[in-house]
C-alpha cells in the first residue's frame, strides 16, 4: 500500500508517466494472447495499486478491483481460454463480432475510411512513431491508438523533466486531440459490445476496466467521451467501398527517455 504523504509530493511527471501506464496495459490487453511473453513480464512487475493512486481519479476503489481481478487472471487463469475467447470475439480480421478498429464503428454510409485513416497516421507520424515490418494492423486497430496517447503522455513527462514547457504543451494538445476525435470516440461502443457479449472474466473485466479509465481520464480533462451506441458498418457498405482492411499504418514504438 503506498504511503499518501508520498502520493501528495509527486511530481506532475510522475503523475503524467503513472496515467501513461494506464494506457499502455490497455493497449497490451488488446493484442492477441499469443503476444503476451512480450509484455506480461513487465506489466506484472508494476505495482497497479500504487499507480492507481497515482492517477488521482474519483473512483479509485472501483479501479483497483478491476485491476485486481485482472493480475488475479493473468497469474491464475487458463490463458488458452483467454486466446479461444479473444479470437471468437473478435476474429481474425477488421469485419468481426466485435471489431478492433475505428472505422468499422460510425455512420452507415461512411466515405470517410482514407481520410480518418491518413489523419491518424499523421499524427503518429508527427511524434515520430515508425511503423513495423512485423505488424500488420491498420493504424486504427486500439492498441495502436491506446499506445499512442501512452507515447504522448510518456514524451510530455519526459518534456517536463527537461522544462521544455513548450515541447509539453504541443503534447498536452495533442493528446486532448486524438483521445477526444478517436481512442475516447469509439472505445465506449467498443467495451459496451465485449460487455454484452462476453460471461464474466479477463475480457470482460478488462472491457469494464477500459471503459472506466478513459472516462475518468476525460472527466479530469474535461473532455467528452463517444457514445456506447455507435453502430456497425454494415458488410454491404463495406463491398461497395472496399473494407479497409488492408495492412498497412505505422506500429507505435515505445519512446526512448
Amino acid at each position: 500500500m503506498s504511503d499518501p504523504t508520498s502520493i501528495k509530493t509527486l511530481s506532475e511527471a510522475e503523475r503524467i508517466l503513472a496515467r501513461a501506464l494506464g494506457y499502455q496495459l490497455i493497449s497490451a490487453l488488446f493484442r492477441h494472447p499469443e503476444t503476451r511473453e512480450h509484455w506480461l513480464p513487465s506489466l506484472l512487475q508494476v505495482n497497479w495499486l500504487e499507480v492507481v493512486d497515482m492517477w488521482g481519479f474519483s473512483d479509485q476503489k472501483g479501479l483497483k478491483e478491476k485491476i485486481q481481478l485482472i493480475l488475479n487472471e493473468f497469474i491464475n487463469g487458463d490463458h488458452d481460454k483467454w486466446r479461444r475467447q479473444y479470437e471468437n470475439i473478435f476474429g481474425h480480421t477488421a469485419c468481426s463480432k466485435v471489431p478492433l478498429y475505428e472505422l468499422e464503428y460510425g455512420e452507415e454510409h461512411s466515405y470517410r475510411q482514407p481520410q480518418e485513416l491518413a489523419d491518424i497516421t499523421g499524427f503518429y507520424q508527427a511524434f515520430g512513431l515508425q511503423g513495423s515490418e512485423k505488424v500488420h494492423d491498420r493504424p486504427d486497430h486500439i492498441s495502436l491508438e491506446s499506445e499512442f496517447v501512452y507515447a504522448l503522455l510518456y514524451k510530455k513527462a519526459v518534456a517536463l523533466r527537461s522544462n521544455d514547457f513548450e515541447n509539453a504543451a504541443t503534447c498536452q494538445r495533442a493528446y486532448e486531440r486524438f483521445l477526444q476525435e478517436h481512442l475516447a470516440f469509439w472505445l465506449p461502443a467498443l467495451t459496451y459490445r465485449m460487455i454484452k457479449f462476453l460471461e464474466p472474466g479477463l475480457l470482460y473485466w478488462f472491457a469494464e476496466f477500459a471503459y472506466a479509465f478513459v472516462t475518468q481520464d476525460c472527466k479530469k480533462q474535461q473532455l467528452k467521451m463517444g457514445s456506447e451506441n455507435l453502430l456497425i458498418r454494415p458488410i454491404e457498405e463495406k463491398a461497395e467501398t472496399g473494407c479497409v482492411s488492408c495492412q498497412l499504418g505505422p506500429q507505435p514504438t515505445t519512446p526512448e527517455s
